[in-house]
């Protein structure tokens, strides 16, 4: 019976194995490190950082007064006539939104509204 390989045909490929061997296993072992590099972070001091961060959340927001969607605005027309008479003493439409927990856009909203209704 004749052989498929060679004897060197046979070194050749069983060299070539070897050497894919070699190199799945320095693979293995990057990935491996990576892992462990990953599942080695301080997990319990990241959730700890997380909670202290709600925790000092809630607490602005409870100096604040509340969320800012709780917060109780004025009415409507009350809010319109504060925009007016702030801007007409000549304060910016920027420091009008932060006084009165407005956006900048709406400030300009309403005194374009009232500088056409004139």
């Amino acid at each position: 019976m004749k052989a498929i390989f060679t004897d060197e045909q046979l070194f050749w490929l069983l060299f070539l194995l070897f050497l894919i061997d070699v190199f799945m296993f320095f693979i293995f072992m990057f990935f491996y490190f990576r892992l462990k590099r990953f599942l080695n972070l301080p997990w319990d001091e990241i959730i700890e950082g997380i909670e202290r961060a709600r925790k000092l959340v809630a607490e602005l927001e409870r100096l604040k007064g509340g969320s800012s969607e709780s917060k109780k605005r004025l009415d409507g027309k009350k809010v319109k006539d504060s925009v007016i008479t702030l801007y007409k003493k000549g304060v910016s439409i920027k420091e009008i939104a932060r006084r009165l927990s407005l956006s900048e856009g709406e400030v300009e909203l309403i005194i374009a509204t009232h500088k056409m209704g004139r």
